[in-house]
């Protein structure tokens, strides 16, 4: 998840991972986000991986609003947590027609077309992995560590998501 702001933002340690680890971001950028953050995004992957990291520069903040693959934390931040797995099941809809559409393609149009549905795909499947977490911390099953500035969401804290590993928690929140 993202959280910008004018002059700063902050992504969790997950989201930073896989933007150093998957080559998300050009070499320069990817040096901005390590050097402002000092490094200090190692992530055991316990609770550490929900923990928020400051990131600046224009350059930084101006590439994380064009990433939407990273859930933004001013889209979710007023919803309910019906209205959060509404979003969610959008996004699974979203996934599944281009399934249909790829699918429905002949043998030369899935070759042109499959790095970009793919992409496509990871993108929304991603997204969804946040969503399910930001769920879970409404629901009061994970925690963030919000940062001292950003005003946390409400939570209904009511516990008995289903704990199964990440699938599991998707799958219990988006039917499709």
């Amino acid at each position: 998840m993202k959280i910008v702001q004018e002059e700063t933002a902050y992504i969790q340690k997950q989201d930073a991972i896989q933007i150093i680890h998957m080559e998300r971001a050009n070499a320069s950028l990817m040096a901005q986000i390590v050097e402002f953050s000092g490094g200090h995004f190692y992530c055991n992957g316990g609770e550490d991986r929900f923990e928020f990291m400051k990131v600046g520069g224009e350059d930084v903040i101006r590439w994380l609003n064009s990433q939407e693959w990273i859930l933004d934390y001013s889209e979710v931040k007023d919803m309910t947590e019906k209205e959060a797995v509404e979003l969610g099941q959008s996004l699974a809809d979203k996934k599944n027609n281009l399934a249909r559409k790829f699918n429905n393609m002949n043998k030369a149009e899935r070759k042109e077309n499959y790095g970009k549905i793919y992409d496509q795909c990871e993108n929304l499947m991603g997204k969804m992995h946040q969503l399910a977490d930001y769920i879970h911390y409404l629901r009061g099953d994970i925690d963030f560590q919000f940062p001292a500035e950003i005003e946390p969401p409400v939570r209904n804290l009511k516990k008995g998501a289903k704990k199964s590993g990440i699938i599991g928690r998707i799958r219990s929140l988006f039917s499709k």
